[in-house]
C-alpha cells in the first residue's frame, strides 16, 4: 500500500540482506529521486518457531526485518494484532 505513495512523491523503498556472521541482517534504504538516501539495519537470528525448515525460518526473519526497517525509515506504526497473515482480512477505513 505505501509503495504508490512513495512513487508518487519520488522516493523508494528497497532492502538488502548483507552477509553478517552474527545472524541475519536486513537493511532498508530509503532513496529520493534527488538523491537523498538514509538506512537502517536490523540483525535478528533465524526465526526457527513452529515447524519451519532452515529456509523458512531465514525468510521469516527477512520479511520481519523488511516490515520494521521500514517502520523505522518512515516512522509509521500500525495498529492491530499482528497474525503473521493468518486468517488476517483488511477492513477499509472510511473517512
Amino acid at each position: 500500500m505505501i509503495k504508490p505513495v512513495l512513487a508518487r512523491h519520488g522516493f523508494a523503498l528497497s532492502f538488502r540482506t548483507p552477509r553478517n556472521e552474527r545472524g541475519i541482517e536486513v537493511e532498508g534504504v530509503l532513496s529520493h529521486r534527488t538523491g537523498y538516501r538514509e538506512t537502517t539495519s536490523l540483525v535478528l537470528p533465524a526465526d526457527t518457531s513452529g515447524s519451519k525448515n532452515g529456509v523458512q525460518a531465514v525468510a521469516s526473519s527477512v520479511s520481519y526485518g523488511k516490515r520494521y526497517t521500514a517502520g523505522a525509515l518512515l516512522n509509521f506504526t500500525t495498529t492491530g494484532e499482528d497474525d503473521d497473515g493468518n486468517g488476517a482480512v483488511v477492513t477499509p477505513r472510511v473517512t
